[in-house]
């Protein structure tokens, strides 16, 4: 559970950096989540009001959707999270909104956290850019070996057109 302590917060404006764990962040069921969390909680407090600029940065362990290898990426994801007493606002069921009272003095924004974590990992995962991914007839991996596959493939339901000729030519 990641908690956030509004009653150390000051007026005005703070920062605070923690790391937590992959536990602590509920990321447990993703499997790509394996190294902690560095959070940097930028807070600005006005009154009861409580706005948070929060970056996540993590290192996660994904397989290429094109050649398959494992590799590692650098995510950095920020998430916008206010804390108020405003009901009204609360009420709007936006994300990220958490509803403080006088008597609040730690708020669980774990959900946000892990939200914004498992929506940041690409929906097309590439090793690199320029991958090549893997030879659709042999499974060799062209970014490390140059297969000997004929280049020239024909999808076997349009061999028959093959042979066909005509006059003009």
């Amino acid at each position: 559970m990641i908690e956030f302590n509004v009653a150390t917060i000051p007026e005005g404006h703070s920062r605070f950096e923690t790391d937590v764990t992959v536990q602590d962040a509920d990321l447990t069921d993703s499997e790509e989540f394996t190294r902690p969390i560095h959070i940097v909680y930028d807070c600005n407090k006005v009154g009861s009001e409580v706005f948070i600029n929060t970056l996540l940065s993590t290192q996660v362990d994904l397989t290429c959707d094109v050649c398959l290898d494992h590799f590692q990426l650098n995510l950095q994801e920020k998430v916008n999270i206010v804390l108020t007493t405003d009901t009204d606002l609360v009420e709007r069921d936006e994300e990220d909104i958490y509803l403080i009272t006088e008597s609040s003095t730690k708020v669980d924004v774990t959900d946000s956290v892990r939200q914004s974590l498992v929506l940041a990992i690409p929906f097309k995962k590439k090793c690199k850019e320029s991958c090549k991914g893997l030879c659709p007839n042999c499974g060799a991996n062209l970014n490390y070996e140059k297969c000997s596959c004929s280049q020239r493939r024909i999808d076997p339901r349009w061999q028959g057109l093959q042979d066909i000729s005509f006059k003009n030519d």
